[in-house]
């Protein structure tokens, strides 16, 4: 699923997921643009922490279903394992 701001509704969107369907595993890709139809050099460091947190909530409504939460760093069928480090997130194939 592709996430845009607001990142606070992704556990929420998640936990609709699990809820209502069979399925055990969500990815979610962040879209950090910031105009429409556009893309910026790059997000602001509050977008990364907001994405960061909201990941880790709908992470934990995983963990509550017995399913997986992953995410993609921006390449389309790749899953990134990421680890959180001095409260920045870290990402590595």
């Amino acid at each position: 699923m592709t996430v845009n701001r607001p990142f606070e509704n992704l556990a929420r969107n998640v936990e609709y997921i699990f809820q209502e369907t069979q399925c055990r595993s969500v990815q979610a890709e962040p879209a950090f643009n910031v105009t429409r139809g556009g893309h910026s050099v790059g997000a602001q460091d509050n977008e990364y922490n907001a994405f960061a947190r909201a990941f880790l909530d709908a992470y934990n409504v995983g963990k509550n279903y017995q399913a997986t939460v992953r995410f993609s760093g921006g390449q389309s069928g790749v899953i990134i394992r990421y680890v959180l480090f001095s409260g920045r997130m870290m990402l590595w194939p």
